[in-house]
């Protein structure tokens, strides 16, 4: 008996060993880099790859080494820090030859790449490459453990947690809105994050690692890769793997997506496909809480406008029903006034607390098109949004009346709003707003058939549309205008500044008051400006007095609105 426990011992140790010996011949067989569809399918994986480099050059900007390859795209990049700190290169005399290399493949920019961080990854002799940065980490090992950042834009979280993490889905994408700083007015647009988790050739805790242009601040997204290995310590934070988020139309003042960002691990960790027409907007602090409100300092963006944007993306993904037919003499007129493109399904907008005001503004603009497009899902925290989103996506739970919701505002957007009063569309409208008080949307629709609407527009809008007047005037180069051009340019943003009076809230009448004053010295400063560089003079020190006390006053009006309970 004890002859055979050890001979299938032995047995059982040398088929692990042939496993393992198969295994390894199997990872050292290099991909030729003229081979696409197998270099495409190694993207994200440490492997050994093998062509004949035809040339090399350095990036005019940043002085970064690549190396190109006879009948193929594919390139290795050395970063201009690491060629100079390493010898022994041998570019030149690898041109023309086969080399082996070996590292992981990523996407960068339009290019397909390995990154050598070490010569010793590249070579003519299979035999003598070896891996970049080889495994120096033990986790689990007694004692405080170092992990090294995967690239120098990587975020370094707590230890890793001891369960292994097997994940259903790997990559996952979501649309958000953002604030953009290039024009004279900031304004928001609809951009998209995308997150891949792909294998880590360092051991340690999952790390996230960001690529967009122009690069990214990374310092907000801390809060994300704090708080989320704490949430799921217990759990398990995954080890040994890299999420690389990718990040599409930001200035490089832009507040990062953070909240994006977190949201995006939790679905990819919870196995939760992203729906299509879902759009979030807002921060996230270090304790998961959301907040809209993400860039007030720079932006005077409201949520409203958010709201409207998405509905705008809404409708560019639908069609006109009418579209190609001949036009009848009469069509039912929507809300809008005209018949309008047709989306295919209203678009989700998660974002952190919104108040009733905010929907009634749209309301008040006789904005349907945003109200019927959109639902908006106010959620407290990163696990309401997530939650959400997964309902969205299965069709259950909140999700059914949401999805029921959607299909009741197709028909409002086909045949008007009016459409309320019929009684399939308003017992969607009941049933979705007793699913959940989060969907804002729902209650909105509510108080217009009750007619409750605010008959003023929210504090909020009223200051958000008097400074970007102010923003326009104080951001366009006036001291270049000749009198004439000054004066219609003043007028029309003071006319505009008035487009809300009708409904102003009566908290920020005064402030309307203190804008228009200071539009006014605004446009006196920039003359006296202009005046002066012609005469080879000083500005008066009245005109600069005039200036600094018009804005002080308009400062002080909206903090005393703001203030005011």
């Amino acid at each position: 008996m004890k002859l055979q426990l050890i001979n299938l011992w032995i047995l059982a140790v040398s088929g692990f060993c042939l496993i393992a010996q198969e295994k390894d011949e199997k990872l050292s067989d290099p991909i030729d880099v003229t081979d696409e569809k197998a270099i495409e399918a190694a993207v994200g994986k440490s492997v050994m790859i093998k062509g004949k480099v035809r040339s090399s050059d350095s990036s005019p900007q940043t002085a970064d080494i690549r190396i190109w390859f006879s009948d193929s795209l594919f390139r290795l990049f050395i970063k201009s820090d690491v060629f100079d700190s390493k010898e022994n290169w041998r570019i030149d005399e690898s041109i023309g030859k086969d080399v082996f290399v070996r590292g992981k493949i990523v996407k960068n920019g339009g290019f397909t790449q390995i990154e050598l961080k070490d010569p010793k990854q590249w070579g003519e002799n299979k035999s003598d490459v070896i891996a970049a940065n080889p495994k120096t980490n033990n986790p689990g090992k007694e004692g405080k453990q170092t992990y090294e950042p995967v690239s120098p834009g990587a975020i370094l979280p707590i230890k890793p947690g001891t369960r292994e993490f097997n994940p259903v889905v790997t990559e996952a994408s979501v649309k958000v809105v953002l604030g953009m700083h290039a024009t004279e007015v900031p304004k928001m647009v609809i951009s998209e994050v995308r997150a891949e988790l792909i294998e880590s050739e360092e051991s340690g805790p999952m790390q996230a690692t960001f690529e967009s242009k122009p690069k990214l601040n990374t310092k907000p997204m801390v809060s994300v890769m704090t708080y989320l290995p704490r949430k799921h310590f217990a759990q398990g934070w995954p080890v040994n793997q890299n999420v690389h988020f990718v990040i599409d139309e930001i200035q490089a003042d832009s507040a990062p997506p953070n909240f994006a960002a977190a949201f995006l691990i939790e679905c990819i960790m919870r196995g939760i496909q992203v729906p299509d027409n879902l759009v979030i907007f807002g921060g996230m602090d270090g304790a998961g809480k959301i907040n809209y409100k993400i860039d007030s300092k720079r932006s005077p963006g409201t949520l409203g406008e958010a709201i409207k944007l998405t509905a705008q993306a809404a409708q560019a993904q639908g069609v006109d029903p009418d579209e190609g037919k001949p036009k009848p003499q009469f069509s039912t007129p929507s809300a809008l006034g005209k018949k309008a493109p047709l989306a295919k399904d209203s678009f989700y907008f998660i974002t952190g607390e919104v108040s009733d005001s905010i929907l009634d503004d749209l309301i008040l603009d006789n904005d349907m098109m945003s109200i019927n497009s959109t639902q908006v899902i106010s959620c407290l925290n990163l696990d309401e949004a997530v939650n959400f989103a997964r309902d969205i996506a299965q069709g259950d739970g909140f999700g059914k009346s949401l999805n029921d919701l959607s299909a009741a505002q197709k028909v409002m957007r086909e045949r008007s709003v009016r459409m309320l009063s019929n009684a399939q569309v308003w017992s969607r409208v009941v049933a979705a707003g007793r699913a959940t008080p989060k969907n804002k949307t729902a209650f909105a629709y509510a108080r217009m058939k009750t007619r409750k609407v605010s008959k003023t527009y929210s504090l909020d809008k009223c200051l958000a549309h008097l400074d970007q007047q102010i923003i326009a005037a104080r951001g366009n180069a006036l001291d270049k205008f000749n009198d004439r051009e000054m004066r219609k340019y003043v007028r029309d943003l003071a006319d505009k500044m008035k487009d809300i009076q009708g409904k102003i809230h009566p908290k920020a009448v005064p402030v309307l008051s203190t804008a228009q004053i200071y539009l006014k010295e605004i446009s006196d400063l920039a003359s006296e400006k202009r005046d002066a560089k012609d005469n080879a003079a000083q500005i008066s020190e009245r005109a600069q007095k005039d200036y600094d006390a018009a804005k002080k006053a308009y400062d002080d009006s909206k903090a005393a609105a703001l203030a005011t309970p």
